[in-house]
């Protein structure tokens, strides 16, 4: 803007739209600086964005284009506020306590010295699951002798997975996307996990057999509390066990949801016990417009032939709420409340509600915008509006 009026006589234009992008206030929150979290983020609302709109409001106060604008503010969704001061006890064969781990919440992918219990421990105390935690679940899904599964997961990751002969375990996780057989996206409250199918890594239907059996095996690992792992399996992966709230299998070109596998009548699995999702499926309190998101997210060539929602509902204790990929003190891409609603403000200096009505309600249904995705609409209108003179 520019610093003083223009002088008379020179009539400066002013552009019909002006956007102004403030950051800083998702990293703030993801970040290590002053401990992350949602005390980051209100701070940097507080201290920098707040007075940030203040400069800008008032230069436009001083150049004379405050009354005659339309504002339209939008903004990024919140966070959920994870657990941050999570803690694993290390005991001896007697059950002694020796040592006492607290959780990883770096917000950092650890994937360096796994061979060292003081990087596995604070991942084991934290409710992430870490890349490793899922090579390790393909692990013990292989040595119960069930099926084998490869992860595809960094070197660092994939060389812990060997036999006492150095040799690849033909389980567990590995470096090379030709070895490999399943590949996750771990992305916070919900993670997409990929099967490799009989057409490789392009086939865009699965077999439901193979792709009901790995869900059935994240189930246990992950939603059942560990029922029928060998102990040592549980003790290990004890933080996660009912770490899920649902899994989603996509079968027929839609995603349901799983509650278990199909068996014909000599036990051998057929498919899978899927229900279709419909608007009241799920609970309209925990999770907002979770049918048309879920719906929105799948594709074929982008999203997971299983999707993997973790408990993270903000009417629960922090304790209680989980993630993957890596552990931080806030986290969003979940469907609850905390990280979906995003703000946004249609207003008018001079409170002309009569001129934002009609536009308003032309744009969205029964005066709701749900979602900043309707911002492009409201803008469109309001321009087409201006420079029809109605």
């Amino acid at each position: 803007l520019p610093a003083t009026p223009p002088a008379s006589g020179m009539k400066k234009k002013f552009p019909a739209l002006t956007t102004v992008y403030f950051a800083g206030l998702d990293h703030e929150a993801h970040g290590d600086k002053n401990g992350g979290g949602m005390g980051a983020y209100k701070d940097f609302f507080k201290n920098v964005t707040d007075s940030k709109v203040g400069e800008v409001v008032d230069k436009l106060k001083e150049v004379g284009e405050f009354d005659n604008k339309i504002f339209i503010v939008t903004a990024d969704h919140g966070h959920t506020a994870m657990p941050e001061q999570m803690a694993l006890e290390e005991r001896d064969e007697n059950g002694t306590v020796v040592k006492t781990w607290l959780g990883d919440a770096s917000c950092k992918l650890n994937v360096k010295g796994f061979g060292n219990k003081k990087v596995q421990y604070p991942e084991l105390a934290n409710n992430n699951l870490h890349i490793w935690e899922l090579g390790e679940m393909m692990k013990g899904i292989g040595e119960n002798g069930w099926d084998q599964y490869k992860v595809l997961a960094p070197n660092e990751i994939a060389k812990l997975f060997k036999d006492k002969k150095q040799v690849d375990l033909p389980y567990g996780a590995t470096s090379a996307i030709s070895k490999a057989n399943v590949i996750a996206a771990l992305n916070g409250p919900m993670s997409h996990i990929y099967l490799k199918g009989s057409a490789g890594w392009q086939d865009k239907n699965v077999d439901i057999v193979g792709l009901s059996k790995l869900a059935g095996y994240l189930k246990t690992y992950l939603a059942e509390n560990g029922v029928d792992l060998k102990k040592k399996e549980r003790d290990k992966l004890s933080g996660l066990l009912s770490s899920l709230d649902t899994i989603l299998i996509r079968e027929d070109g839609v995603y349901k949801i799983f509650k278990g596998v199909k068996t014909d009548a000599i036990g051998n699995i057929t498919g899978a016990d899927a229900d279709m999702i419909a608007e009241n499926t799920l609970d309209a309190g925990k999770y907002i417009s979770a049918f048309k998101r879920i719906t929105g997210l799948n594709s074929q060539d982008r999203s997971g032939d299983l999707v993997l929602i973790f408990k993270d509902f903000t009417s629960d204790i922090a304790e209680n709420r989980y993630t993957s990929g890596v552990a931080c003190k806030s986290w969003h891409g979940s469907l609850n409340p905390s990280d979906s609603y995003v703000p946004f403000v249609v207003a008018y200096p001079g409170g002309n509600k009569v001129e934002l009505d009609p536009v308003i309600q032309k744009v969205c249904t029964n005066s709701l915008c749900e979602g900043n995705w309707k911002a492009k609409d409201i803008i469109s209108e309001i321009i087409k509006t201006q420079y029809s003179g109605q």
